[in-house]
């Protein structure tokens, strides 16, 4: 097995769990029995997600949480990173939703930024983002935030001042 009781894993979009358990274990509408990782959304304490080590599709969306040292090389790497905006909304969102679903930190940072520097240019023209841009930028955020802060072990709004100290800006 990969993972064990007690680690830190990002999961998808739901952020940082801990493993709370690993069982074997049958659900209804299985045949058999399977291992399953059991996990502990933090951002969460009344969640809890049953991960099959069986079915490859949820097992590649858990992996273990940055440390200090990964994050430092993806914010050295993160100025020469860039996610281009799409005019065209469908193509964007479908995207922009795909980064965020794969939730890799260089990824998100580069989304970030991408959305950020359209907000500002929509801002000196008196216009806004949409509500789904919005939201995109805003999901991209809590994941980058939560990460950072757990990996840092610092609070999440100190996260963009870590961020810009490293690479010089604001994101």
């Amino acid at each position: 097995m990969k993972y064990s009781k007690g680690d830190f894993v990002v999961y998808g979009t739901n952020g940082i769990c801990r493993i709370d358990d690993v069982e074997t274990m049958t659900f209804p509408m299985e045949t058999r029995e399977h291992t399953y990782y059991i996990l502990r959304p933090i951002a969460s304490k009344n969640n809890t997600l049953f991960v099959p080590d069986h079915k490859e599709e949820l097992i590649s969306k858990m992996r273990y949480v940055l440390k200090k040292e990964e994050i430092d090389e993806i914010l050295e790497g993160a100025a020469g990173s860039e996610t281009k905006w799409i005019d065209d909304k469908n193509q964007r969102h479908s995207l922009y939703k795909s980064i965020i679903a794969a939730g890799d930190a260089q990824g998100l940072l580069s989304l970030i930024r991408c959305i950020y520097e359209k907000k500002c240019t929509l801002m000196q023209a008196g216009k806004k983002l949409t509500s789904a841009d919005s939201g995109l930028l805003e999901s991209a955020e809590k994941l980058v935030k939560e990460e950072f802060a757990f990996a840092l072990e610092i609070p999440e709004d100190s996260v963009a001042d870590y961020i810009a100290s490293k690479i010089g800006e604001h994101i």
